[in-house]
């Protein structure tokens, strides 16, 4: 008898408490669900991209290439990182050389700029703030932090969500710059 007053109630119970967490009711944080302007063809042919690229930078120097970031949006690449200038034509003429790119943008940093323990904490921070800002789906949203230097990369819905991600990201103490790739 306890075991079928136990399969009655448990399923209730747990229905209950799935409504409460979803209406935020039940003292957790409900978070929205990440949002892509992309296509998941579109995610998937852009992931192929940034893989075939960063193992050819590999290929062709493994501590430079490591150095460099690579993203892609539906096609566009962005080189970010903080590599000798002799490494720079060379990994634009890589990521060019891979199907499926459409554009390459690249923002170097000088060797020395380097990512330091306030560089976290500026990008731990910026990112917290991009997170809280309920009017930017901020899962869309990459950054990198060189130097004080912020650098935001994705796409978004429309450039007011590039201006509220650019003033959210200059507000952070310790930011000393802030360089927008974002595509609306």
């Amino acid at each position: 008898m306890k075991r079928r007053i136990l399969s009655v109630v448990m399923p209730v119970l747990l229905l209950a408490a799935s409504v409460l967490a979803l209406s935020g009711l039940g003292g957790c944080a409900v978070y929205s669900v990440p949002q892509d302007e992309r296509t998941v063809g579109t995610m998937v042919d852009d992931s192929t991209i940034r893989t075939s690229i960063k193992t050819d930078l590999l290929q062709r120097d493994a501590s430079d290439g490591y150095a460099v970031k690579v993203y892609s949006y539906a096609g566009r690449v962005f080189l970010v990182g903080e590599v000798p200038s002799s490494f720079r034509d060379p990994a634009v003429t890589i990521a060019r050389k891979v199907k499926g790119v459409r554009s390459v943008t690249t923002h170097w940093f000088d060797p020395g700029t380097g990512h330091t323990a306030d560089d976290l904490a500026v990008a731990t921070k910026v990112r917290t703030n991009l997170i809280a800002e309920k009017a930017l789906s901020s899962t869309q949203i990459d950054l990198e932090v060189y130097g004080g230097q912020v650098v935001l990369l994705g796409m978004v819905r429309a450039q007011a969500d590039v201006d509220r991600a650019v003033m959210v990201a200059r507000a952070v103490g310790g930011v000393r710059s802030v360089k927008s790739y974002l595509i609306p």
